[in-house]
């Protein structure tokens, strides 16, 4: 898909989406990343010299946001704080970003005349069970009203597993650490997750793009367990791992993750939406609306597994970016 016209914002921008859509779109009229951390904006910029850092945050008063925001067409809200467990100890400033800032992006959209807002979610929005997917469900439901205030703005949602080897996830971290022989300490083996490719990742942006106002689009991607994936990342079975390991739970975990269930979604539109491993667009429940009637669990019968190979080279992919 080639965005050549389009004037692009994106918050969080020299984070993992950032780079991703950066290196896949050099055709865009004009790139701005927005982020708090200046030495990452510099490496950005070092990469892609065309690109225009802004160096500031999503909670600041959102006439100043609109203010970045003036001359873009499409907007990418990625910024948020995401690790479960930093946001179970600091639910304050996890609401700040992730709830705050996701107000302040939207009401600067709309003053700036932004054409699209797309929201980058995640799976733990759904049914959550710690402070990150409480924050992101309200992010939603904020992004969700907002295309409801009769602005030009199309707002939309993209809903997203874990992104393999992203910034900040656990799969590197690990990685280096086993370079590095050193012990490890990992969460529990056998709980799963959903996990998405950096290609996948990227599709599902510039699908969601695409979306009539109000819409969030879910991918049904494939799960493994964490034992494959931490595996994956460090070229051996945990238990033959001779530098040690030690499992623990963190606070906020959950055993697996759900991307949709039957309680919040409606009728499927489009069929266009349905080519990336049964990704669909849906509605957000309301009044007078029927369930889809299904659920899509990590756990249970994904489209498809993961495999320790699989993930290995996903890896591999993340790195070059």
């Amino acid at each position: 898909m080639a965005f050549r016209d389009e004037r692009v914002f994106i918050t969080g921008g020299a984070g993992f989406i950032g780079r991703v859509w950066t290196r896949a779109h050099p055709e865009v009229r004009t790139l701005t990343i927005l982020g708090r951390d200046e030495a990452r904006l510099l490496q950005a910029k070092a990469k892609a010299p065309w690109i225009h850092t802004v160096r500031s945050d999503v909670t600041v008063d959102h006439s100043i946001l609109a203010q970045y925001l003036n001359g873009h067409n499409l907007l990418i809200h990625a910024a948020a704080t995401k690790h479960v467990d930093r946001c179970e100890y600091a639910p304050l400033d996890s609401v700040r970003i992730n709830v705050d800032g996701t107000r302040n992006m939207a009401l600067a959209a709309i003053e700036a005349g932004v054409e699209v807002a797309l929201l980058i979610s995640t799976d733990k929005a759904v049914f959550p069970a710690n402070v990150y997917g409480a924050t992101k469900m309200l992010a939603e439901r904020i992004w969700h009203e907002a295309s409801t205030w009769g602005s030009r703005t199309r707002f939309v949602v993209c809903r997203y597993g874990n992104v393999i080897a992203s910034t900040g996830s656990v799969l590197p971290k690990v990685r280096a650490q086993a370079r590095a022989g050193l012990p490890l300490t990992v969460t529990n083996p056998g709980m799963t997750r959903f996990w998405l490719s950096p290609q996948d990742a990227l599709d599902l942006v510039d699908m969601a793009i695409t979306l009539p106002n109000g819409l969030v689009l879910v991918p049904q991607p494939g799960a493994s367990t964490i034992r494959t994936a931490l595996e994956a990342a460090i070229g051996c079975g945990l238990d033959d791992y001779i530098h040690g390991v030690t499992y623990i739970t963190r606070p906020g975990e959950k055993d697996s993750e759900l991307m949709f269930t039957d309680a919040e979604h409606v009728a499927a539109v489009g069929a266009e939406y349905r080519d990336l491993r049964g990704a669909f667009a849906f509605e957000p429940l309301g009044a007078g609306r029927e369930s889809l009637g299904l659920t899509y669990a990590s756990s249970a019968d994904p489209q498809f597994w993961w495999t320790r190979e699989a993930i290995a080279d996903a890896i591999a992919e993340a790195e070059l970016i």
